[in-house]
């Protein structure tokens, strides 16, 4: 599926701000930089419209309290880094050709990908000795400190990119496409939150799935709201959110009712 460019954008903006540059465009994977304000960017990325592959560049090193000027490219071509198999991949490179040159870690993301991972991009573009990429002689001079915050389970690897875009892709069909609470039907923003946690003993079975746009799997995720899955419909919903549009819509248009994966073959 074709993915519009520019809406991912300005989603990652929308997240990010003054922190991050982005660039659309069909060239060299590259990023120059100049006549940017890229003062203040923590993050760099390069979207390839043809291809539909994203280039991640971290400007800031967390461990060093101050941001990091990089190279922003690529010896590879495009032609070398895609296709991307199970949605992403970690080049590790030398800032420089002097021996003692610190590595940057660099991400090759498809764009559906990039748009499932963007408000995990600090976690997924920092350095990581578990990243199976990563040089053995970096490995060796790296602590706990630079283990990501997300876990190992949510370290960067083909094998879990295999069953995360599986279970998305399960969840989704499941679906058929759309969102359970607001009905968005739009792909690039429809992800596949899930019900009972991972971290709580759950799995990625689309029996432990519920597909809903990025905005309502943060609320479900921050337990701004609560499904009732029983019932088909929301439950303990923060203040603030009752006073938002969209709730007043699902109200009025929905009935305040949810649809489950059993009821989309009738919608």
């Amino acid at each position: 599926m074709h993915i519009n460019c520019y809406t991912v954008k300005h989603y990652l903006t929308s997240i990010y701000g003054n922190k991050l540059i982005c660039r659309i465009g069909n060239g060299e994977p590259e990023y120059n930089a100049s006549g940017e304000d890229y003062e203040n960017a923590d993050i760099a990325i390069y979207i390839h419209e043809k291809y539909q592959a994203c280039i991640i560049w971290n400007l800031y090193n967390r461990r060093k309290q101050k941001r990091v000027i990089k190279s922003f490219s690529l010896s590879k071509k495009w032609d070398d880094l895609i296709p991307i198999k199970d949605g992403l991949k970690a080049i590790y490179k030398k800032m420089g050709t002097d021996v003692e040159a610190p590595y940057e870690k660099v991400l090759i993301v498809d764009i559906e990908t990039l748009h499932t991972i963007s408000y995990d991009l600090q976690s997924y573009i920092k350095i990581n000795p578990l990243d199976e990429e990563c040089p053995e002689e970096l490995r060796q001079s790296l602590g706990l400190y630079d283990v990501p915050e997300i876990g190992i389970r949510e370290r960067v690897s083909t094998k879990r990119w295999k069953r995360e875009r599986r279970f998305r892709e399960d969840v989704l069909e499941a679906y058929d496409g759309k969102s359970a609470i607001c009905r968005c039907k739009e792909k690039a923003l429809l992800e596949a939150a899930h019900i009972k946690a991972v971290a709580d003993g759950g799995n990625d079975s689309k029996e432990n799935g519920i597909c809903l746009c990025a905005n309502h799997h943060i609320m479900f995720d921050k337990k701004l709201i609560t499904i009732d899955f029983e019932n088909n419909c929301l439950t303990s919903i923060a203040e603030s959110v009752i006073h938002m549009p969209w709730y007043q819509v699902f109200i009025k248009e929905f009935q305040g009712k949810i649809i489950s994966a059993k009821e989309t073959e009738n919608k």
